[in-house]
């Protein structure tokens, strides 16, 4: 933690106690809160792979993890990633350890201008996407199998786009498998949805005009879902 955060008085105390109850687990973190301004975020109560695809889980200023545990998987910071050590730390660490995270707030985390989020936050991403990628080679090397796990696993997004700043000509929506575009926010003009290797393309979300099956390297593309269109193959 930061000179500038807070430790809740009881919050090593209550780490070192589950600790010692737990042999089990070798590393536990708590929710936090965001000050001055700002609420109390929680985290998954066992961090797990498919938890950190999608980012840092883990809140790094209330970590407390068992040194015996780390030093038997040579877990270290790595320099290479400056401004993401924590996150490519816990990515590591939880082939190895089990990670808690405590259901109570014991620790206030203070937010200003001159977090690194805020000073480095394109390096952040870059060094994040890095080692999210590294993750994700780590559970498949199948990058058809990638993708589907990052939309899987993905919040819903929505994005608009407006002429001259002011009308919404199209709002497009990102929900897990399916991606869909609504002429004026309203009319469903195109939707576009995957499962199982397998993609289809609507026209108004419900007429499939192409679809497209991957079988080993290759993918398969269709018309109307039956007339065969063409075939790419990964080189």
């Amino acid at each position: 933690m930061d000179s500038d955060d807070i430790a809740l008085p009881e919050r090593l105390a209550k780490q070192v106690a589950f600790l010692e109850s737990h042999p089990d687990v070798g590393m536990v973190a708590t929710n936090i809160k965001i000050f001055p301004k700002g609420g109390v975020v929680t985290y998954p109560p066992e961090v797990r792979l498919l938890d950190l695809v999608t980012g840092c889980r883990v809140a790094h200023p209330s970590v407390l993890w068992v040194k015996k545990a780390f030093d038997m998987h040579h877990l270290v910071y790595n320099p290479q990633f400056r401004v993401t050590e924590d996150y490519d730390l816990w990515c590591r660490a939880v082939r190895h350890v089990k990670i808690i995270t405590l259901p109570e707030v014991l620790l206030k985390y203070r937010w200003h201008p001159e977090n690194i989020g805020h000073t480095k936050k394109e390096s952040q991403a870059r060094q994040s996407d890095a080692i999210r990628r590294r993750m994700l080679d780590f559970l498949t090397a199948d990058k058809d199998v990638q993708e589907d796990l990052i939309r899987l696993l993905a919040p819903t997004h929505k994005t608009s786009i407006r002429l001259l700043s002011v009308l919404p000509v199209m709002k497009i929506k990102i929900k897990r498998d399916q991606k869909t575009y609504r002429l004026f926010g309203i009319i469903p003009l195109f939707k576009i949805k995957r499962a199982r290797g397998r993609t289809k393309y609507l026209l108004f979300s419900v007429l499939p005009i192409l679809s497209s099956r991957k079988r080993g390297d290759t993918r398969r593309y269709a018309l109307f879902s039956c007339l065969p269109l063409c075939d790419v193959k990964r080189l």
